[in-house]
């Protein structure tokens, strides 16, 4: 006999559970009462138990809700069930990019620019309303049906940033290989560190690796800081010097001397996109 479907607050029931992390399962669910998909970010129970990190979560959750964008995954409801604390969110049918890529390995540059445009695009309205996303990496995008393309996750490192409890000294919070200097560093973060880890999803996709590989999350966050990134057509020769430029400008240590703004970024690559093809 199999076991009864778990239904959170009389509403969600789980279906499948289709990702774990340090910090949460995501299930594929039902919402008995729309009766449509979504995804349920489930966290899990050391962290639901922690009273602080709860209250930054959920305040975060409600950033996020307020954004309106084809490429956010949008955030319907957040709630308690048993303890356990959840946010429900738009369901998106399909890889992330970092699926695409481990399947694909380099993506053409017409394409890298494609999805990063659409990356800007969110995080362009993310920033707006003054919220940075802090975890921009090919994990945290969604390709959904018809190419379309969802950011997901904006604020939860936020939430795990302002837990001591989870940030012990030395302690790095996000993904390493996506991190911004700054970020290696403890200082303040601003929409420049977005910027930066967008250049390094830019970059790893058109290479094939993120632009720093080490031993250690440490060694990496080092070279964030201290290492200049080997140009992308070192090691591949079809990337055009527009494309390079502005990927090199991203990943600049100073966040003063990256694009100013992330539409900025996805303006460049537009005109990117726009050169490949003309004739």
């Amino acid at each position: 006999m199999s076991p009864d479907p778990v239904i959170l607050r009389d509403r969600y029931r789980l279906v499948r559970r289709i990702s774990r992390t340090e910090m949460a399962e995501v299930h594929e669910a039902v919402d008995e009462v729309l009766g449509r998909t979504v995804a349920v970010k489930l966290l899990l129970p050391e962290l639901s138990d922690n009273e602080g990190f709860v209250a930054r979560f959920r305040r975060e959750a409600r950033a996020a809700a307020s954004l309106n964008h084809p490429n956010i995954v949008a955030v319907f409801d957040s709630g308690e069930h048993e303890g356990q604390y959840f946010i429900v969110m738009e369901y998106v049918d399909g890889p992330t990019l970092a699926e695409l890529m481990a399947e694909e390995g380099r993506l053409p540059e017409t394409r890298a620019a494609e999805i990063g445009m659409e990356i800007a695009a969110a995080l362009a309205a993310a920033h707006q309303q003054g919220i940075v996303h802090r975890d921009v990496k090919p994990g945290n995008v969604l390709l959904g049906a018809g190419g379309m393309v969802k950011v997901v996750d904006f604020g939860i490192a936020r939430a795990v940033a302002g837990n001591t409890a989870l940030t012990r000294p030395g302690t790095i919070v996000g993904s390493v290989s996506y991190l911004s200097p700054e970020q290696a560093m403890g200082q303040e973060i601003g929409t420049a560190s977005d910027i930066y880890s967008l250049g390094v999803v830019l970059y790893a996709m058109v290479t094939g690796r993120p632009p720093f590989q080490a031993d250690t999350p440490v060694a990496i966050a080092h070279q964030h800081v201290h290492q200049d990134p080997v140009p992308p057509s070192e090691l591949a020769s079809d990337i055009s010097p527009a494309f390079e430029a502005l990927v090199l400008q991203m990943l600049a240590k100073d966040p003063a001397d990256r694009p100013a703004a992330v539409e900025d970024v996805r303006q460049e690559l537009l005109a990117v996109m726009e050169g490949s093809t003309a004739p």
